[in-house]
């Protein structure tokens, strides 16, 4: 499902390339340039490159201790934030925890708090883009677009499903 915005702008990490950022210490927020710039580490998480960023937070590709490379969603907690959105970060973790499998819908491996960063470690999906991505690339052939409606349907249908509603659906 969708990723969201964070209030206020990111600090910089002053910190050498070799960062490590142990799950109990306080790591400073985690953000687009110094993570791509140190391959720092987020928990058990390396971060290896910037994806992106929604409306509450910044993705990262990273690598588990497994050796799998996951797409990992981060929010910062800090007086900035605005009020309500980590309970919001939290639930749509557990949501999408509670989806299980299904072909249209990422799946959650992991969540957990390293400092003051939140994370949502999901499935990585090569090559993937997200509907606003394919929307800039202009108008689609008819049978291409019912094919796109049909697939959100199948996802926002199997999440009703399962008694999850998400509120943050774009035409």
């Amino acid at each position: 499902m969708g990723t969201e915005r964070t209030g206020g702008a990111p600090e910089a990490a002053e910190e050498s390339p070799t960062a490590v950022i142990p799950a109990g210490e306080e790591p400073g927020p985690v953000d687009v340039e110094s993570a791509a710039r140190l391959r720092q580490r987020l928990g058990p998480y390396r971060l290896l490159d910037v994806l992106g960023q929604g409306g509450m937070a910044l993705v990262y590709e990273a690598e588990a201790p497994s050796g799998r490379h996951v797409a990992l969603k981060v929010l910062h907690e800090s007086p900035f934030l605005p009020e309500g959105m980590l309970a919001r970060f939290r639930r749509e973790a557990e949501a999408v925890k509670r989806l299980g499998t299904h072909p249209n819908i990422v799946e959650v491996y992991d969540t957990g708090k390293a400092g003051r960063n939140h994370y949502i470690a999901m499935r990585m999906v090569a090559g993937g883009r997200t509907l606003a991505h394919r929307m800039r690339e202009g108008l689609k052939p008819v049978p291409e677009t019912i094919g796109l409606g049909i697939t959100i349907a199948s996802a926002l249908a199997h999440a009703h499903e399962e008694g999850i509603i998400h509120r943050d659906v774009k035409p």
